[in-house]
């Protein structure tokens, strides 16, 4: 059996997910590349996919991974196999300068877990309620509905994820995999054109027995938006509608939801990026990385510039774990992830 097939084997004893989707992720999102393992007895006991984003921050893309499907045989449990594996990963991706790991928890309880290993959550969104009632709909638009991938709205997508900061991005293919995934739920794409121009789309699947979930809605005005909401409803007339969205572009006050975690990896190339686009910002601390000693040291952020030491820079540093470092530089950023497959 191959590494592909050993894996696939293993994903399908731990996880419930149905064999569509099984199928569809490893014909499209599984490398041997990409892949980690563990083994024992030559089987495979233990695998963690990364697979590569880019984080849009504060003008430049910051090379991340997003850590998807770790799971253990129940035989091979209990034994701290996953916690080794997440430290070797660590250690490659920190040579590869990957400067971010992001993954979202499987279950609630995993979130302590992760935090153990230094990861944070910095990705959160809103379920923002649908206001329309004043607006009306655009009667010149022309809205079509897809159940097959297109790629030639990926064109407007992208311009319409990259007028945000702080943002994972999605490819071409990865957008591809995304629309099959959804259309696997029962989702669809919208897309509404005026005068034969693109300026909206939607992406929603059904969500339990009762509701659907807007995972994206781009439009180019409050009119053309409140005309996919209404296609949406029309769609799905006996389903409660939340729409996600991120917290910097949500108008209501609702409660501020936790999705993503992310785990600082190459601290050093990490900061010397963002003193750049920070030039104004002072801070001086004494970093702890229990698992990636390699990033442990002394910095100082001044003028543009990070500077790393074995010994203080400056008179009385601040002592902070990788943890609080995330959340520090990371949680006013309202980062914000979507489409993943999770």
């Amino acid at each position: 059996m191959d590494t592909q097939e050993e894996v696939k084997a293993l994903w399908k004893l731990c996880f419930d997910d149905s064999e569509d989707f099984v199928d569809l992720y490893f014909r499209k999102r599984f490398t041997e590349n990409n892949n980690y393992a563990l083994e024992r007895n030559g089987k495979i006991v233990c695998a963690f996919q990364m697979l590569p984003y880019s984080l849009l921050l504060d003008g430049g893309e910051l090379p991340t991974v997003y850590g998807s499907g770790l799971c253990t045989h129940p035989d091979f449990r209990n034994q701290g196999l996953a916690r080794t594996l997440i430290n070797d990963i660590f250690q490659d991706l920190y040579k590869k300068g990957i400067m971010l790991k992001t993954l979202i928890p499987a279950e609630p309880w995993l979130a302590n877990y992760y935090r153990s290993m230094g990861y944070e959550f910095v990705f959160d969104f809103v379920y923002e309620p649908l206001s329309i009632d004043d607006i009306q709909p655009d009667s010149q638009a022309v809205i079509t509905e897809h159940r097959l991938p297109s790629a030639d709205t990926f064109c407007y997508f992208d311009k319409k994820q990259r007028q945000r900061n702080g943002v994972i991005l999605h490819s071409l293919d990865d957008y591809m995999t995304i629309q099959e995934d959804l259309f696997l739920d029962g989702g669809t794409l919208l897309t509404i054109h005026h005068g034969g121009v693109l300026v909206g789309l939607a992406l929603q699947r059904p969500w339990g027995d009762n509701e659907v979930v807007i995972n994206e809605l781009f439009a180019d005005t409050s009119s053309l938006r409140t005309s996919l909401i209404h296609k949406i409803r029309h769609i799905y007339p006996n389903r409660t509608i939340k729409w996600m969205r991120p917290l910097q572009e949500s108008s209501q006050h609702n409660p501020q939801l936790h999705l993503g975690m992310a785990r600082l990896i190459n601290v050093s190339d990490f900061l010397d990026c963002y003193a750049m686009t920070h030039p104004n910002e002072k801070f001086s601390f004494k970093l702890t990385d229990k698992q990636l000693p390699s990033n442990n040291g002394y910095y100082l952020l001044n003028n543009g510039r990070c500077t790393k030491s074995a010994i203080p820079l400056e008179d009385a540093p601040r002592d902070i774990t990788i943890n609080q470092l995330a959340h520090i530089l990371l949680q006013p950023k309202r980062l914000y992830m979507s489409l993943m497959l999770n």
